[in-house]
């Protein structure tokens, strides 16, 4: 029989096997995503049953009937509940009641948490039976890391049980990958080898699993892969007792029995315990960065069809982009006009309208704009390096160092030094320019146009050597364009 122990014990027996390199891997059940808006498969299940009943059809209330099947036990009877409801008369419908399902949703505050654990610690695999995304989602988020996600049965023999990369295990598939709500008795003979392999070598906690599908939990109840020398922490809902076929499942291995109060709480307790409390700066600072980027590298191909209109080189679809986005940017200014004077505190909207007003080139509209959001919330770093990128676009690089030494004061990054060494460079500083440009390269050395930039800077002050030594490691990087800035 399962020993019964409490969470703060098993968090603390997860930390010390952790310190010790000892590999744990997660096993999610819908109830891990009950937080995040996404219903139980009970509870869908539940909500099926009513509709079937609603049918009114003799035929489908002869079943219910014959199946034993009530709101009681709905949930066990998942697969067939689902079977009745949409695969007997149209499939597709039952794919499209799940994607309204998911769609929209987002991961809880439990998974910021499980994110860190996954990419920062030996307990970096999860096994589900869920379809959404909300892990991989999580972890795309909240790190820098890039998750292998095995969505059907035949990506399972490229699941690497030795690798140290955050791992997601869809035994029932994905959204993507017509998902088995039908066929969820049955486990794909691809995933019961790697599965067993998984299983010699980590340690499995279940969290929001009912065992309500035949596959994993035969599997997990095959004699060739239960041991009572395996460990196996089950958790579940405090006031709930499990049911018998859990606990005859637990009987065939070492295992602990743990009440919880729910997917969030428990791995926000598993997650500050092992040292990683939510921080608002970094999540900030990751959201900010991908903002960075995408809006510099959005801005360098406008800037580009910019150039290629006033020389009339604009292909077809060229023309017709920017005539799009002309049209895009006039009516976001409408928009946002409206929202200001309903919210004129809001900093963002005001940013929002100078990146607009930036895209169609009205650079003094603009400056005033990112001006009253630096005058609304003064230590926000976009603000300023917009605000310098106009001035930068009016040749004012004076002004444009002064707002991207503000940007750099606030959080310093390869981007800003970059960004200020331009200015400093068509001042003809070029010293300080490259000064700027090797400390851009110290942020982010595999940046091929920082070399550049500083090569461009060292020729300028005639060190031919030192350029293109910069102008050789930028093309090694797979940059080659000494134009560009």
């Amino acid at each position: 029989m399962p020993t019964e122990i409490d969470l703060i014990r098993l968090i603390d027996t997860i930390k010390t096997g952790l310190s010790a390199r000892k590999r744990y891997c997660f096993i999610l059940g819908a109830g891990a995503s009950v937080s995040s808006g996404i219903r139980s498969g009970a509870a869908l299940a539940r909500e099926w049953l009513k509709e079937l009943r609603d049918m009114n059809s003799e035929y489908i209330s002869k079943w219910i009937k014959n199946s034993g099947i009530n709101d009681d036990n709905a949930g066990e009877h998942y697969k067939d509940i689902y079977t009745k409801r949409f695969d007997e008369i149209d499939p597709e419908t039952g794919y499209i009641e799940l994607q309204k399902e998911m769609d929209g949703k987002e991961p809880s505050f439990g998974y910021y948490h499980l994110a860190r654990i996954l990419t920062e610690t030996s307990a970096n695999l999860v096994i589900t039976t869920n379809f959404d995304s909300l892990t991989e989602d999580s972890i795309f988020m909240y790190t820098h890391k890039k998750p292998l996600v095995i969505t059907h049965e035949s990506l399972a023999k490229y699941l690497n049980v030795l690798s140290d990369r955050p791992i997601i295990a869809k035994i029932h598939r994905d959204l993507s990958y017509q998902p088995n709500s039908s066929n969820t008795d049955i486990l794909a003979k691809e995933w019961k080898a790697i599965l067993k392999r998984i299983l010699e070598l980590y340690i499995p906690m279940v969290i929001g699993y009912g065992g309500n599908d035949g596959s994993l939990m035969g599997f997990l109840g095959d004699d060739e892969v239960a041991s009572n020398e395996k460990s196996l922490y089950w958790c579940h809902m405090n006031g709930e007792s499990p049911h018998k076929k859990i606990t005859d499942l637990l009987s065939k291995y070492k295992s602990f029995l743990i009440s919880i109060e729910g997917f969030d709480k428990t791995m926000f307790l598993m997650g500050t315990k092992l040292g990683y409390s939510f921080s608002e700066e970094t999540v900030r600072k990751t959201t900010e960065e991908r903002i960075q980027r995408y809006t510099e590298s959005e801005r360098k191909y406008k800037d580009e069809l910019e150039s290629k209109k006033k020389q009339g080189t604009l292909s077809n679809i060229e023309i017709s982009t920017v005539n799009a986005m002309t049209a895009n940017d006039e009516k976001r200014i409408i928009e946002l006009t409206k929202k200001i004077k309903e919210n004129p505190k809001n900093a963002e909207y005001y940013d929002e309208r100078g990146n607009s007003y930036y895209n169609l080139k009205e650079y003094k509209k603009a400056i005033d704009d990112t001006t009253e959001a630096i005058k609304l919330v003064p230590d926000n770093d976009i603000y300023y390096y917009n605000r310098s990128v106009c001035y930068y676009a009016l040749k004012e690089y004076e002004k444009a160092i002064d707002d991207m030494t503000e940007v750099i004061k606030l959080d310093p990054d390869g981007d800003a030094f970059n960004s200020r060494g331009n200015s400093y460079y068509n001042l003809k500083e070029y010293k300080k320019a490259i000064d700027d440009y090797t400390k851009a390269i110290e942020h982010k050395p595999d940046n091929g146009v920082y070399y550049s930039n500083r090569g461009k800077s060292y020729q300028a002050i005639g060190e031919d050597k030192k350029a293109n030594a910069d102008y050789a490691k930028a093309k090694e990087l797979g940059f080659d364009d000494k134009t560009q800035k």
